[in-house]
């Protein structure tokens, strides 16, 4: 296990009251939350009116976000402003590793030799991301992290045929397989989003299902991003000839592969951002005294959304090679 940190809104924060939110320090000015509402512009400058001791009314919060704010992890180390508050939590992370490999040597005659292998490896980790995983467990809330399942591995298989033809010439006939596997799967995924207030109207317009993706300006992540689905295939089939010529050997063959290779990412349902522009003092001027993406965020004013449509391609190709070798000894 290590530590985790993570920046986290505070209970007052969640709930749109930034009243003790500071400038800077745990004590004296605190930061002024703007009301984009009242936005006028006077001369070549935008001026809006700060919501009263930096508490946004009930009434003006967005229930969508609002639910959505329940699932950042509570800070348990409040910092002063500029340091951020932070959430310090235990991150296991286990990553099994298993690989078995098996051969079998079998005499079929005094002519022919066979031997076959097999092998299976295979690394998984129950923590990519590692953002405050055992926490959200916890919660019972895992769907809501930016965490995932990971692992690759592969399933190999070769087949290797001896025969000796005649006092002079001998064959050596090969067969392999392999097919390596590489996954990324987030736990957001399969999430119905009409749980959070979105419409149900909205699940048919995107191309994946999951608890969406949101990016708070200086604030941990939730939810996930795009799954990876990798698999490729690569079968090969190969003969090689020796013939003995006295003092000089005589070899040739050839090789044909097929490689095959299928790629997808389904991506998460959406992702939402927001910025602290909504409720500075002057929308195109930052501030360090006013405006925060948590508020903005509350009042349900995202600086971006958007939704991915991934294609998934397959390829494949074909592989073709002959040789031939002359050697002689002096």
């Amino acid at each position: 296990p290590t530590g985790n940190t993570l920046v986290d809104p505070t209970a007052l924060e969640r709930v749109g009251n930034f009243s003790d939110t500071f400038v800077s320090g745990t004590s004296g000015a605190t930061v002024q939350i703007y009301d984009p509402l009242t936005t006028v512009l006077n001369g070549s400058t935008y001026t809006r009116t700060p919501f009263a001791n930096g508490i946004i009314p009930l009434s003006r919060i967005n229930p969508i976000s609002q639910t959505v704010a329940n699932y950042f992890l509570l800070p348990n180390q409040v910092a002063a402003r500029g340091l951020v508050n932070t959430g310090v939590y235990p991150n296991y992370d286990h990553e099994p590793y298993n690989i078995h490999t098996f051969r079998l040597d079998h005499q079929i005659s005094t002519r022919e030799a066979l031997f076959a292998t097999v092998e299976h490896d295979m690394r998984g980790q129950i923590n990519g991301g590692g953002a405050g995983y055992p926490a959200f467990i916890k919660n019972n809330e895992l769907f809501a992290s930016n965490n995932f399942a990971h692992w690759r591995g592969n399933q190999a298989y070769s087949l290797d045929l001896t025969s000796v033809l005649s006092s002079t010439l001998v064959s050596t006939a090969r067969a392999s397989f392999n097919r390596h596997v590489f996954g990324i799967q987030y736990y957001s995924d399969g999430y119905d989003e009409t749980k959070l207030g979105f419409p149900s109207s909205l699940l048919g317009e995107t191309q994946g299902t999951s608890f969406p993706s949101f990016s708070i300006a200086g604030y941990m992540a939730l939810g996930g991003g795009a799954d990876t689905h990798n698999f490729s295939n690569n079968l090969a089939l190969g003969e090689t000839l020796s013939k003995s010529l006295g003092k000089q050997t005589l070899k040739f063959g050839g090789e044909w592969r097929f490689l095959q290779n299928d790629q997808s990412s389904p991506p998460q349902s959406f992702t939402i951002s927001a910025t602290a522009a909504f409720t500075q003092a002057n929308p195109l001027v930052s501030s360090s005294s006013s405006g925060d993406a948590m508020a903005s965020f509350l009042l349900g004013y995202p600086s971006a959304v958007s939704s991915s449509f991934n294609s998934f391609p397959a390829e494949g190709q074909h592989f073709w090679a002959a040789f031939l070798q002359d050697d002689w000894r002096v």
